[in-house]
């Protein structure tokens, strides 16, 4: 048996979309999901096609873990970590089935991820060296046991991902990563008006055709007519900031020196460690927050 752990809170219009996406391909590929929500009969009833448990929303990593422990009475013979913003394709939900099959014994993510702003309607590709995203990360049986069914340690609403590989580092288990190409892949990461991470992310990777995104069998149309519940003001591309030592799950400020066409002087957001170290890469003068 295959499970989906997805946590939910806020943003009930993209969350509909993404959960009613996941119940059509469950019916398909047999897979359950676990829905942790904390609010109440709201998320109840957004998440009333899966096997839903109500859990306050911070800490995260508690939310976290008792949705993991919750997805252990279907007896799985695998975990995958989906946020309430993530799409991802056919041909990773065969790939998680493969490996079922050939009893992986390793914990497996993915190197690079797609981020598309629905508000901006911009779609970028990310990748990230020697580690994998939190996003589709598979969680074998054998591991689920070894760490008693719990992937986070301690208090925390941010760095999850970090977290999460520290507790696996400490037990001694394997981890890999692969590129979504090597499977013919495509997960993204969908920003609205209000994400766990900065939306900003989505202007840092390689710009590319929103057209994929249909082509993947993600309903875009459904998402491009979300509306944001406030007036913001556009996002430009290619920060510019200094580099310094990143720490996971510290944030950094991004301040806008009039260097860059893209971000005006006295512009400001707050960015958080992987983000903030890709930006830097990227050029960006980045102030300790």
């Amino acid at each position: 048996m295959l499970v989906f752990i997805i946590a939910i809170y806020k943003r009930p219009e993209l969350t509909k979309i993404v959960l009613d996406y996941y119940y059509k391909l469950s019916k398909k590929y047999g897979f359950k999901v676990v829905i942790a929500g904390s609010e109440g009969e709201n998320s109840r009833l957004i998440a009333k096609n899966f096997h839903y448990i109500e859990v306050e929303n911070f800490p995260v990593s508690h939310k976290n873990n008792t949705m993991m422990r919750e997805a252990k009475k279907f007896n799985p013979d695998a975990v995958v970590l989906l946020g309430s913003d993530d799409f991802i394709c056919e041909e990773i939900i065969k790939h998680y089935y493969k490996l079922i099959e050939l009893k992986e014994t390793r914990v497996f993510g993915f190197k690079d991820l797609y981020f598309y702003g629905a508000f901006e309607q911009h779609l970028s590709h990310f990748k990230v060296v020697n580690k994998n995203f939190g996003a589709g990360r598979y969680f074998p049986r054998i591991v689920l046991d070894k760490i008693n069914f719990l992937g986070w340690y301690g208090k925390h609403n941010k760095g999850l991902d970090g977290v999460n590989m520290a507790v696996l580092q400490k037990n001694n288990i394997e981890n890999y990563s692969i590129s979504l190409s090597e499977i013919n892949g495509f997960l993204v990461d969908v920003k609205t008006d209000f994400n766990l991470s900065n939306k900003n992310i989505i202007f840092v990777g390689e710009k590319i055709n929103t057209k994929i995104m249909e082509e993947k069998g993600m309903p875009k149309k459904k998402i491009d007519a979300i509306k944001p519940k406030q007036k913001t003001k556009p996002i430009k591309e290619d920060l510019h900031v200094e580099s310094f030592d990143f720490k996971d799950g510290a944030t950094y400020e991004v301040e806008g020196t009039g260097n860059s066409k893209f971000l005006k002087q006295g512009c400001k957001y707050t960015i958080e460690g992987l983000q903030a170290k890709l930006l830097a890469k990227k050029g960006a003068i980045i102030y300790k927050g």
